[in-house]
């Protein structure tokens, strides 16, 4: 995933890359960091219509592949902070 200020190639452009606003990069901190609702989330982001606009990011598919590296990097932060050498 692409972060929120890169650019991208032209290759990952062909490829159907696509890049996250920094308005759905602050609503998935919001949601992910904070522990605010998906509606709290969207209305802290900015969106007019919270409770709608937190259903159509969560159901976006980069959207929700970035959720996913979120949560992945989450997990390697515990495991290294437990001590443990391998997860499954």
């Amino acid at each position: 995933m692409v972060n929120v200020a890169e650019p991208l190639t032209k290759e990952q452009t062909k490829a159907g890359w696509k890049r996250l606003t920094a308005k759905q990069q602050k609503f998935l901190d919001l949601f992910f960091y904070k522990d605010l609702t998906q509606t709290g989330a969207a209305r802290e982001a900015g969106y007019s219509n919270p409770s709608v606009d937190a259903v159509r990011l969560l159901r976006n598919p980069v959207i929700q592949e970035r959720y996913q590296e979120m949560t992945l990097g989450r997990v390697v932060v515990l495991v290294k902070q437990l001590g443990l050498k391998s997860f499954v």
